[in-house]
């Protein structure tokens, strides 16, 4: 009837997901939405990202968060940003504890 509010009712759409949440402002997740891109693989992998755009030159922020006193950007090289910021994944041992080296 009339004045139900938001939320499931005689005259809700399951059409699209959170259409009604959405005309109303509220956020909707839909989960699984983006499952299917490729992106979600290719960009786990540094090696991917540096090997498409390490020659970017991209601004990284830099500080606990835009107002405390020693924030700032740095502009640098997606490639540098990896080598710096992003730590490499642990070695895949195929030879037990010690891994590669281990003398």
């Amino acid at each position: 009837g009339a004045g139900a509010g938001a939320g499931a009712g005689a005259g809700a759409s399951t059409s699209a997901p959170g259409a009604d949440a959405g005309a109303l402002g509220i956020p909707v997740i839909i989960a699984g939405a983006m499952s299917h891109w490729p992106a979600l693989e290719r960009w786990r992998d540094p090696g991917y990202l540096r090997r498409v755009a390490g020659y970017r030159t991209v601004p990284v922020e830099v500080g606990e968060h835009y107002l405390d006193d020693g924030w700032t950007q740095r502009l640098m090289t997606l490639s540098h940003f990896l080598d710096t910021q992003v730590r490499p994944p642990p070695p895949s041992s195929s030879g037990g504890a010690g891994g590669a080296g281990a003398a």
